[in-house]
């Protein structure tokens, strides 16, 4: 790490001539060296196209590494080197279902950042509504929170027509699209003009929908918006409070006795107190 530039380049050197599992040591070795290193953006850029090829050709040990890598989320990496990034390690999302390495691909599509956003909406227009599609969903929604004003309109757009589209998607189990909507919605440009549709078809799917507590949170985030106007915030806050003056069952749970002792069973109304409330 102290040596930087010169270790760097010689670890792409050692890359390019290995083979099997002494790349992936390698290649944790350039993520270290390249992240925590004094080097030159020409070297960023020339490792992240090292890593590319190599989750094309790497070997299982090799790409695992690759995809937990933090390098290509660096903000010297190119624009048009991020956009391949995105698309290329949402290509791996289904083969590595392990959550460490789902988690480290998310947590690289978010430092991406806005150029990430295209292929994660390509990736949920191709996996939805697949359960596969609830991370890239997750890191979407994060990226507009935190990156709103920076999102082109044209894009929020399609987004919001497509997760908008998928509330009246009987096939639809789970929540995320709706998490993802109303992170574009309200931090997004066109989400402004957008927000009473949006708000009122969410409202629409309370208490119907099976992602009911997702529709929940959304409307939690749609209630603290750079785009909620004073009006919608009165609207959320009634709704919300008249939940918190719902009157609890009076049975929590139901008593049984089996063959092996007693048993507890609990149904929604717990789940209401530990995710909704």
């Amino acid at each position: 790490v102290r040596l930087g530039e010169p270790a760097a380049r010689v670890v792409l050197e050692q890359l390019r001539a290995d083979t099997g599992r002494d790349r992936a040591e390698a290649v944790q070795l350039l993520d270290v060296v390249c992240t925590e290193g004094e080097v030159s953006s020409e070297v960023i850029n020339e490792s992240v196209r090292m890593l590319l090829e190599l989750l094309q050709v790497g070997e299982q040990a090799t790409r695992r590494r690759i995809l937990e890598a933090s390098l290509p989320a660096d903000p010297r990496v190119e624009g048009p080197l991020q956009r391949k990034v995105a698309t290329e390690l949402l290509s791996h999302m289904t083969e590595w279902r392990l959550p460490t390495t789902v988690e480290m691909i998310c947590r690289t599509l978010e430092k991406i950042g806005v150029p990430a956003l295209r292929a994660l909406l390509d990736y949920v227009r191709r996996r939805c509504p697949h359960e596969d599609a609830e991370d890239a969903f997750q890191s979407l929604a994060r990226i507009a929170r935190e990156h709103g004003g920076a999102v082109p309109d044209e894009l929020a757009g399609e987004i919001l027509d497509f997760c908008t589209s998928l509330l009246d998607d009987t096939r639809v189990q789970s929540g995320g699209f709706a998490i993802a909507l109303a992170s574009v919605c309200g931090y997004c440009g066109p989400g402004k003009a957008r927000f009473e549709s949006v708000l009122a078809a969410m409202k629409a799917k309370l208490w119907k929908a099976r992602y009911t507590f997702e529709v929940f949170e959304a409307l939690g985030i749609l209630a603290g918006s750079d785009n909620a106007e004073p009006r919608y915030q009165a609207e959320l806050f009634e709704l919300f409070d008249r939940i918190l003056d719902m009157k609890a069952p009076e049975v929590l749970g139901v008593k049984r006795r089996t063959p092996d002792g007693t048993v507890y069973e609990f149904g929604a109304e717990v789940l209401f107190d530990t995710r909704l409330v």
